[in-house]
This record gives C-alpha cells, structure tokens and sequence, in this order.
C-alpha cells in the first residue's frame, strides 16, 4: 500500500468524522436576566391633552328646548295639604225622633215594630222587611235620611255587637244606593261612623265598599272621600 494513499483515507476520514461530530451547543441570549430598560415617554402637547378632554354637551333639540324652559319656570307642583281640604258643612238635619217619625209613617207598623223586639232573629226580620219596601217604593231622599238616622240609633248609634245585625245594617244602606235615585250626604254622614269602623272587616267589607261606590255618584267621590 502506498502511503499517498494512507494519507488521502486519512483526510477523507477526518471529514466525515467533522460531519457527524455533534454541533457546539450554543450559549444563553446576551440579555437573559436582566430586565428591560423602560421607554421613556414623549412629552403631551397641552393643545393635545385638551382635545382629549369630554366633548361639550349638546343642547336639546329646538322642539323640546321651549317645553323645558315652560317646565323651569311653573317650578315644582305643590302636592295637596290636609289643611286645604274642608269639610262640607251639610247641617244637622232631622233629629231622631223626627226620623222615627217619619220611618213609621213610610213602613208598615209591624216592620217598625221588629226593630223593638229582645231578639236579634226578630230585628232581622225587620231589616228584610224594610229592603223589599226600599226595593219597591224606591223612597226618596227625605226617606233616606230618616232611615238611615233611625237605624242608627235601633242599632245603638253603631255600637251594636250582634255580626247579624251589623251585617244587615250594611245590607239596608247597600239597599238604598242602589234603588233610590238620591242618597243625601247626610244619608252618608250619619252612617261614617260605621262605614270607617267596618270597612277594614272582611266579614262585611263587600256590601260597604259598593254601598260608597254607589253613594259617590250622588255625593261625589270628593265627599265620600272626605
């Protein structure tokens, strides 16, 4: 074997060795670890600066602006005081014995009578008694009044504790907004006391409540109100 020949194998070897050699692994980047330099801001223009500012507020339309300026002018509404509403002064009407009076020349003896009696079976008998004549002789509102002041006082001036009886007091009144063309306000007066006591009781509240309904279109709602 010639030694040229040795030599070039020799350097063929050497390259293929530098080939297959694995790659010098590299080192880390120049700027690991450390942190980054901050960029320092460019200085605001104040002409700039106040372009940024809140656009101004646009006035309201012309249609609306005159409305406004009426609305400003009138000011606030000044809610209704207690003081400013007033009692109607509607008298004193009949008194009791001219209301007996006048209910015993109107209804038959026997039913006024009724309203005497111990029982309570018996005054409610008076009290159906007294409605189908209401519903037919449709009295008016002289009637009214004295039939209203003369149950009043069989029924203790409203103090009567029977259920039965004050339901029935509530069904009369109920009887009378609804078949007489007139209900006086002193009709309704003379009946507030037990109207405002017993309004709140759901035993007779529906027959109460209706009754007012009814009453108001002959009183106003104003005074039933009141």
């Amino acid at each position: 074997m010639n030694f040229g020949d040795d030599e070039e194998m020799n350097d063929d070897s050497q390259d293929v060795l530098n080939e297959v050699a694995p790659a010098k692994p590299r080192g880390p980047p120049p700027n690991i670890g450390k942190k980054p330099v901050p960029k320092k801001k460019a200085p605001v223009d104040d002409d700039e600066g106040m372009n940024d500012a809140d656009p101004p507020k646009k006035a309201p339309p012309a249609r609306l602006a005159g409305k406004t300026a009426a609305a400003a002018s009138t000011g606030p509404v000044k809610a209704a005081k207690a003081e400013d509403i007033q009692e109607e002064d509607i008298g004193s009407g009949m008194s009791k014995d001219q209301a007996i009076e006048k209910v015993s020349e109107f209804y038959d003896a026997s039913t006024v009578a009724k309203f005497e009696e111990a029982k309570w079976q018996d005054k409610v008998e008076g009290f159906n008694e007294m409605k189908q004549a209401i519903e037919s002789l449709q009295p008016d509102k002289t009637i009214v009044e004295a039939t209203c002041k003369f149950v009043k006082s069989k029924m203790k001036d409203f103090k009567e504790s029977n259920l039965n009886l004050m339901k029935e007091t509530a069904n009369v009144f109920l009887c009378m907004t609804q078949h007489c063309e007139d209900i006086p306000k002193r009709a309704v007066a003379c009946f507030t006391p037990f109207l405002c006591e017993k309004i709140g009781d759901i035993k007779i509240s529906g027959p109460i409540k209706e009754a007012l309904l009814n009453a108001s279109e002959s009183c106003t709602a104003k005074f039933i109100s009141i």
